[in-house]
């Protein structure tokens, strides 16, 4: 029975295939690798546009009194918020939530003083505490530095080995 016994390697078959995966989980980490990269960048920029709005809100804005309904004390920052309710300009309840600053020590009950857009009541931040924005820069300038580090070390130990290597080799070096 001839095809039975072990079977030739073919071309397609052996290193072909291996280095075509090769380039293709390559690829692929690379990507992944710059998707994650942009990570960063893309919560920091988002963060800065909250800030921005939530800053013309309180520059521009309705004011009106508030109330403090529930303290979330959290052992992290992004779980140290309140919520406080305030009525729009037809009596509506709303409420919003906002992240404690750390000099803050809010109480059930204590009044606050809510910012809202005139046209839409439900866009709101509470004045004097933090907004998502600035949660979402701070994550993100975070996550950017944390990994553009390994990024430049990678490429000055590259850089530093290129150099070694032409001056162990002879070549002419950089005027």
């Amino acid at each position: 029975m001839a095809g039975n016994g072990p079977k030739a390697r073919t071309a397609t078959s052996g290193a072909g295939a291996k280095g075509a995966g090769a380039r293709v989980k390559g690829w692929l980490s690379g990507a992944v690798f710059f998707a994650v990269l942009l990570v960063g960048p893309a919560f920091a920029v988002a963060g800065f546009v909250m800030v921005a709005q939530d800053e013309d809100l309180l520059a521009h804005g309705t004011r009106t009194p508030g109330v403090v309904v529930k303290v979330e004390d959290g052992r992290k920052s992004s779980n140290r918020q309140i919520v406080a309710s305030y009525s729009d300009d037809a009596g509506e309840p709303l409420t919003v939530r906002a992240l404690i600053p750390t000099e803050r020590h809010p109480a059930e009950g204590d009044p606050v003083t809510v910012v809202h857009e005139s046209g839409n009541p439900s866009r709101a931040v509470v004045e004097g505490y933090e907004t998502w924005g600035i949660f979402f820069r701070g994550v993100g300038l975070f996550v950017t530095f944390l990994l553009l580090i390994p990024v430049v070390l990678v490429f000055l130990v590259k850089g530093i080995r290129r150099r070694r290597r032409r001056r162990l080799q002879g070549s002419p070096t950089e005027k």
